[in-house]
């Protein structure tokens, strides 16, 4: 039928894995990526025959790929919307922020900043990096989203020409699981278990070593999206069973993020970081274990002498030698050592400062020079840090389908929540209901925003909103707001506490006004009066309470209500002058 779901067959499933692994071994991706781990963990001789010689490892590789590790990662990540509304239909402001929070705290709950190390040291060493996110229904009251990173040699792509994950016909990941927990699968989804048999593993993993008596087997996750439906659809197989059959995720999008360190075309793989420096650290390995041979066989001095007249030397310190004949003539001698070169060593620190140099790690940048002049040190650490701003925004792109992608499972997966918002205007937690089903049918746009959080950027910051402050060009709360969170505890407690403080202010002056036009005479009072209840005017005049708030009286306020009551009693006395009869005059 033409709206019949399109399902793959075993036989289909396997073919595709097999062509894939018969990719990556003719592009070398398998040895490729089990050299460059060798070489970043240390393991830099290994294959090599040859007894007699020292094996010294200077380790290069490692401090410049942990240095370009630490320059991208030293930024948080965190995700905003920008826009989310519908052309007849627009989210309030709360429900933004219930969805930026909720966002905020799966990141949170992710470790983000953990696993964002990870893929870009498995980017920087291996060339890829992928991010497999699932619903994890386990996990809390109704299930959580879960993220874990896979390696390339685990990722299956159906166009190997191209690495943009949601162009893909298909992906098919493929896992090492335990038997008897695939076999509980199957059980649990109603299919047979008994062609489900430990596998070997075909050589996809690097270093990777079949132990003895090893109960696992090859799982293959296939996910393909479907046109009918529109959805990603998903199967569980093994290499001669079902684990589950094919199903609807009900994701838009596939739950793969995916970057590469560096771009091949025409290749769905990447070229790592540590590819183009290898063989300049074997040869500055070779030539240390040279040198050192060399210093050993030849710099240390040797002791010559005559067999005839000396049957045994002995070099131990205060023992007598025995001798044949005069012992005042010469029987032996030292031959001094031959001098080694020291080209070789001006060599071996030539090939290093070259390879960290073109690598973007010189000494500047690692701060392996005298901070004589500090300015010139920040501003060559800068230039240094300039050829990683490729590999950064990629890693910040790669960031923005992460939660592309978590937010595509809250769609499918969340349902009604009801989510805890902190409400800016009075600093208090409330809560929001949010229909994550309808997120579908809204015109969402997401953009993530990254900032430094090094130390000195706060501090930067921090001075930034002082001088403001003092120049008169921010009022006191957007100063709060503007401070490092680090820097303020409790800041929402402080900013609610200021808003509130301004309120009482504003209603105590109000109604000092209005009384004060009431004692000035009744015309003015009343119309000065008539928007206030007159119990409140006269708690004003003796400082009542009002709504639960006691009034005080400014000082100023106070005197000119006393200069007030004065000039009122003055006036009534001599009213009572004038009415008085004339007493007579004597």
């Amino acid at each position: 039928m033409k709206n019949e779901v399109r399902k793959p067959e075993l036989a289909q499933i396997r073919a595709e894995y097999q062509r894939a692994t018969a990719y990556k071994q003719r592009i070398g991706l398998y040895e490729t990526v089990r050299q460059n781990e060798n070489f970043f963990l240390g393991r830099q001789w290994e294959g090599v025959n040859a007894p007699d010689l020292e094996k010294p490892v200077n380790n290069i590789i490692r401090r410049i790929v942990t240095y370009a590790i630490a320059q991208i990662v030293s930024d948080d990540v965190s995700a905003s919307l920008l826009e989310y509304r519908h052309a007849d239909q627009q989210l309030d402001a709360q429900t933004l922020e219930a969805l930026e929070q909720e966002i905020g705290h799966v990141i949170e709950r992710l470790s983000f900043a953990a696993m964002g190390r990870q893929w870009l040291r498995d980017a920087a060493v291996d060339g890829d990096a992928c991010a497999y996110f699932y619903w994890d229904a386990t996990k809390g009251d109704s299930g959580e989203i879960a993220c874990e990173a896979v390696d390339n040699t685990q990722v299956i792509f159906g166009n190997p020409a191209t690495g943009e994950v949601q162009k893909q016909p298909y992906m098919i990941l493929p896992m090492r699981c335990m038997v008897q927990d695939v076999k509980r699968q199957a059980r649990e989804n109603g299919l047979p278990d008994d062609d489900i048999r430990a596998e070997s593993g075909d050589g996809e993993q690097p270093n990777e070593q079949q132990l003895p008596g090893d109960d696992q087997t090859t799982v293959l996750v296939r996910l393909w999206r479907q046109e009918q439906t529109g959805t990603i659809w998903c199967c569980k197989v093994t290499n001669d069973a079902w684990v589950r059959l094919p199903w609807d995720t009900g994701l838009k999008l596939y739950p793969l993020a995916y970057f590469s360190w560096e771009k091949v075309k025409n290749s769905c793989h990447g070229q790592a970081f540590v590819t183009s420096a290898i063989p300049n650290q074997i040869a500055i390995n070779k030539l240390q274990a040279m040198l050192i041979k060399g210093v050993k066989d030849m710099a240390f001095p040797k002791i010559v002498y005559d067999a005839t007249k000396i049957e045994r030397w002995n070099n131990r310190v205060g023992e007598a030698i025995a001798t044949i004949g005069d012992p005042n003539v010469a029987v032996a001698r030292v031959l001094q050592g031959a001098a080694i070169s020291p080209q070789v060593q001006q060599l071996v620190t030539a090939l290093m400062d070259l390879t960290k140099d073109t690598m973007g790690a010189s000494d500047a940048a690692l701060g392996n020079v005298r901070p004589d002049n500090t300015s010139a040190i920040i501003a060559v650490q800068k230039a240094a840090a300039a050829p990683l701003e490729l590999q950064r925004r990629a890693y910040f792109q790669f960031v923005e389908e992460c939660v592309r992608i978590m937010v595509d499972m809250m769609h499918a997966y969340y349902g009604v929540r009801t989510l805890r918002v902190l409400d800016e205007q009075n600093g208090q937690w409330q809560e929001t209901t949010v229909d994550f089903s309808l997120m579908d049918q809204l015109y969402q746009r997401l953009t993530v925003h990254v900032g430094p959080s090094a130390y000195w950027s706060e501090l930067t910051q921090l001075q930034t909103a002082d001088n403001l402050l003092e120049h008169g060009l921010m009022d006191g709360e957007t100063y709060v707001r503007s401070i490092p969170d680090l820097y303020i505890r409790n800041k929402q407690g402080v900013l609610a506490y200021n808003r509130q403080k301004r309120q009482q202010e504003q209603q105590m002056a109000g109604a000092a006004t209005a009384a004060g036009m009431a004692s000035a005479g009744p015309e003015i009072g009343a119309a000065a009066g008539a928007d206030l209840p007159q119990d409140a005017v006269q708690a004003i005049l003796g400082g009542a309470n009002i709504g639960g708030m006691t009034t005080q009286m400014e000082p100023v306020q106070q005197v000119r209500m006393e200069e007030t009551s004065a000039v009122q009693q003055m006036l009534e006395k001599m009213k009572k002058q004038e009415q008085a009869p004339p007493s007579g005059r004597r």
